[in-house]
């Protein structure tokens, strides 16, 4: 197929120009122009470069108010239907997504400040993190249990599990001080190790629950990790226990729980880096993601949050009221509540950290 001339495709840009009398937006030119919106890009370097060149005004949005960027992007993501919020940036709005990024600090939470939950690492309900848990306590393999109740209590990705060890736990047999998950630098990002706990009970609507770790960390210690190594030559564990949970989410979710019940709990931003590994493994997501969610959606602020700039409403749309004071999650404004995990001190993980050097 012969290449379109670069006349034909300016061409065609001026005529749609004319057309709506003003310089067209990438969906306004998929609606009426001849030629691939790609393809222009590609031609150009960009939709504004191609503009440039047919002799039209680049669209910009830097004269824009905050406000009216994240309206526009409400607008365009109620209908997208879209898995990839890349994707939806790419080819559903008329701005590129670097204005969203340095005005809202990327995409993720350009989506959450608009009112409406991100494709994807979206904490989820209460009812099917417990079915999720449950399912995991009584799978046929003390193995497949406990990797996928170390991924319902902390954030160890499969590249961690994969590589759990029975010298990894400690204060296993003590009654005062919680059991500890040690992840060594060399399995992870950075220089220091990864400390995480490994709660004995965790709560959903106002029931505490055995979480089911410490007897299966007990056998791990017992078999020396020989039967986990087998198990983890079997691919899939983690989402063939998501599908027997009925559930229709990637493991990433199950990390955005850990972070939302815990910030929702007013732990601090330390030990919840320190459970979820945000840094330890490069995730693209953050406390302060987790923080901003909760404030969006369940109006509760995080101590350690401070609200500023435009957050439109989820339900009307419209800017909504900033408080900068930490708050109470009202049970009539909560859209979904998740676990809570046993009470234990931040001094005492932050001490056992400093002297594990990590």
């Amino acid at each position: 197929m012969s290449k379109i001339p670069d006349d034909d495709l300016l061409n065609d840009i001026m005529r749609v120009a004319n057309k709506l009398e003003k310089s067209p937006t990438q969906i306004e030119y998929r609606t009426h122009g001849e030629y691939g919106v790609t393809t222009i890009r590609n031609r150009f370097g960009s939709w504004n470069n191609g503009l440039a060149a047919s002799g039209h005004t680049r669209n910009t949005a830097h004269g824009l108010s905050d406000e009216t960027l994240l309206r526009h992007l409400r607008d365009r993501f109620e209908n997208a239907e879209t898995t990839s919020s890349k994707e939806f940036f790419h080819d559903k709005l008329d701005y590129g997504e670097t204005i969203y990024l340095h005005r809202f600090g990327g995409r993720w939470r350009s989506i959450v400040r608009a009112g409406y939950d991100p494709p994807a690492a979206v904490p989820i309900s209460e009812s099917d993190y417990d079915s999720y848990i449950q399912t995991a306590i009584d799978a046929e393999y003390p193995s497949v249990s406990l990797l996928g109740l170390l991924r319902a209590f902390t954030g160890f990705p499969q590249g961690v599990l994969n590589e759990v060890s029975p010298d990894w736990v400690s204060r296993l047999d003590s009654d005062l001080q919680p059991t500890l998950i040690t992840v060594p630098s060399d399995h992870i990002a950075g220089d220091d190790n990864w400390v995480a706990k490994a709660p004995t009970h965790y709560t959903v609507a106002g029931k505490t629950k055995e979480s089911g770790l410490e007897p299966l960390l007990r056998w791990l210690d017992d078999t020396d990790g020989n039967l986990l190594t087998i198990a983890q030559a079997k691919h899939g564990i983690l989402s063939n226990l998501i599908t027997e949970a009925g559930l229709d989410i990637g493991p990433p979710s199950l990390r955005a729980t850990v972070a939302a019940h815990l910030a929702r709990r007013s732990v601090s931003k330390f030990e919840i880096e320190m459970q979820v590994g945000f840094e330890k493994t490069n995730w693209d997501r953050s406390v302060e993601d987790y923080f901003l969610y909760l404030y969006q959606f369940e109006d509760y602020c995080h101590p350690d949050y401070d609200p500023s700039g435009v957050y439109l409403d989820p339900d009307s749309g419209e800017p909504r009221r900033i408080e900068s004071e930490a708050t109470e999650p009202p049970e009539s404004s909560v859209r979904r509540r998740l676990h809570t995990c046993d009470d234990t001190s931040d001094l005492d993980v932050a001490q056992h950290v400093a002297q594990a050097g990590g």
